[in-house]
């Protein structure tokens, strides 16, 4: 439910500026299909299991813990290593697949809208960051 209502105060905005951003040139038609993309990207996000993904995060907010203790403590090393195996153990969590593919769609939609937007961070993954875990709690 937060994420439905995180994407609806994203593209909120998106027919007002579609018409007063300068470097953007929509049409109707582009419009439509920018409308459309964010109707299926919404119907994509629909289809999460909710229960699953209120279990990863409160999973995540028991890891970020478990994560503060060890920086606090010193163990920054350790911290480390497990920030890194809980990245990669993400990365095939069935519910943030399926989350990487709605986003995936919302990527293709924003790079329409706001060509030369990075949109990098989409694809980022944890396990090649190059800071440290600690420096970023």
């Amino acid at each position: 439910m937060k994420i439905l209502a995180l994407l609806a105060l994203i593209l909120a905005p998106l027919p007002a500026a579609a018409q007063t951003y300068p470097g953007m040139n929509m049409n109707q038609q582009d419009m439509q299909k920018m409308m459309l993309q964010a109707q299926k990207a919404q119907a994509c996000m629909e289809k999460v299991d909710k229960a699953a993904l209120e279990a990863l995060q409160q999973e995540s907010q028991r890891f970020e813990a478990e994560i503060k203790a060890l920086c606090e403590a010193g163990k920054r090393d350790q911290a480390q290593e497990k920030a890194l195996a809980y990245g990669r153990k993400m990365t095939t969590s069935p519910v943030v697949v399926e989350m990487k593919k709605c986003a995936a769609m919302m990527q293709g939609m924003m790079n329409n809208i706001f060509p030369g937007m990075d949109t990098m961070f989409m694809d980022e993954d944890p396990a090649r960051s190059s800071g440290h875990i600690c420096d970023s709690l």
